[in-house]
């Protein structure tokens, strides 16, 4: 089973070659009934509110239960810093593809033994060049503390020299180290598959963005969007870097037992 939205957006699964913008249902809901349904349910349930079949695999890994949401600022753990680094910045990238968003996410755990939770505090989700990227990492890092983890790419030394230029600028060297690609798990699809032991349980907490601002409230309005419509979505960065989290900042049998 699969949700998508009354509307069609660009990512969605779209068997029936739908425009985008049309309306999935119109026949059973039209604009004025859609309207009012808006007005009357968060922006999350809204987008959600269908059921669809999947042409999908058994494999697919399509992210059983759901999200949990906390407002004001819980009790937190270890924290870490995951930084997916987009691969189509003016940097990385000279031959006009078009850009990828860089992926960061603050994430914290509490708990202990099978009551562990993962808290996603913060993030940021956009194209921004690596200079910005290496800006926001220090203002996180400042904000909540912890490490930093940069998941490598094949320009990752390119990179560590804008970390060596914002530390001369501010004076302190950023905390941090880098997820190689064999540390990093196989293929991201599998990775985020791990995700699914911790939402089926309600232990994958994220930011209410209905209490955000600005782009705040963008990176969590894409952590829903993301998570409702995996894996058949355009772009999966910030639950990959909610599963890096989860596989660094849990004990390592922590997943298994969560399962049963």
């Amino acid at each position: 089973t699969y949700k998508t939205g009354a509307v069609v957006q660009s990512d969605d699964y779209n068997p029936f070659g739908l425009k985008v913008g049309d309306l999935v249902f119109p026949s059973a809901l039209n604009e004025i009934k859609l309207n009012l349904l808006k007005d009357n349910m968060t922006e999350f349930h809204f987008n959600t509110q269908y059921l669809m079949i999947a042409d999908c695999g058994s494999d697919s890994g399509h992210l059983g239960g759901k999200l949990e949401y906390f407002t004001g600022d819980p009790e937190k753990g270890p924290v870490l810093v995951i930084c997916d680094l987009g691969s189509g910045t003016e940097e990385s990238n000279k031959q006009g593809k078009e850009p990828d968003d860089t992926a960061i996410g603050v994430f914290s755990i509490t708990g202990s033994g099978t009551g562990y939770k993962l808290y996603c505090l913060d993030g940021v989700s956009k194209v921004m060049g690596w200079d910005e990227a290496a800006g926001y990492l220090y203002h996180f890092q400042e904000k909540y503390g912890g490490t930093c983890a940069i998941e490598e790419i094949g320009l990752g030394k390119s990179f560590e020299q804008n970390l060596l230029h914002k530390a001369k600028e501010r004076g302190k060297i950023l905390k941090h180290f880098a997820i190689t690609k064999q540390e990093g798990g196989g293929e991201i699809k599998e990775r985020i598959k791990i995700l699914d032991q911790f939402t089926r349980t309600g232990r994958l907490i994220i930011r209410d963005p209905a209490h955000c601002f600005g782009e705040q409230r963008d990176f969590f309005k894409k952590f829903e969007h993301q998570f409702a419509r995996w894996p058949k979505v355009a772009h999966d960065d910030i639950l990959d870097t909610a599963s890096m989290a989860a596989k660094r900042l849990f004990p390592q049998s922590q997943p298994e037992q969560v399962a049963k």
